[in-house]
């Protein structure tokens, strides 16, 4: 009978992750844009002009997609059986697109702005990355193919990045992979 019970509570259980999911997520989203901002107007006079247009341009993509899905979702929490496995599984994958195009945006960067920076802006947009990364570990955690689909991508691209800068050692190698690996296994 105890079982049984457990399991009658699993869709709710589920809900209200979600719906802890959801309230977090938008002020990662926020913080994400403003960061992205900043690298882009840190880098500005690194940028051509269709190189500019293309960033500020995926920050607008990535942050009216954000700001719509959560609004939608906030206007019909209220209304929905937020028990239901097909509203669940909907806004699993709402939440998995939005980790694709924050994704994308996050793997751009490495290649718009780290060819003419100096190894100091490089290592400070892998720090922000790292920390921007990390935050949402905990969250993200419920939903690993939603946190690793957006991480991937990304790590990837600074690491390949990491290895091509002209230094000798083995540390920047593994600047990248290492943290990549413990917020995964974390998560």
């Amino acid at each position: 009978k105890q079982q049984l019970n457990r399991f009658r509570l699993s869709p709710e259980v589920n809900a209200e992750r979600h719906h802890l999911f959801m309230q977090e997520v938008g002020a990662r989203m926020v913080s994400s844009v403003i960061a992205a901002l900043v690298i882009g107007v840190l880098f500005v006079s690194n940028l051509d002009l269709s190189e500019m247009y293309l960033w500020f341009g995926m920050i607008a993509f990535v942050s009216l997609n954000s700001w719509l899905i959560i609004r939608h979702y906030h206007r019909v929490r209220p209304r929905a059986d937020l028990a239901n496995p097909r509203f669940l599984a909907t806004w699993r994958f709402l939440n998995l697109y939005l980790s694709v195009i924050w994704g994308a945006l996050w793997s751009l960067a490495p290649f718009l702005f780290f060819p003419d920076a100096s190894l100091v802006q490089i290592f400070s947009v892998l720090l922000m990355i790292i920390l921007l990364s990390s935050t949402p570990s905990v969250t993200m955690g419920c939903y690993p193919e939603i946190y690793l689909t957006f991480l991937t991508p990304v790590f990837c691209s600074f690491g390949y990045h990491m290895v091509e800068l002209p230094m000798a050692g083995w540390l920047q190698k593994w600047l990248v992979p290492a943290p990549w690996l413990s917020l995964v296994v974390y998560g």
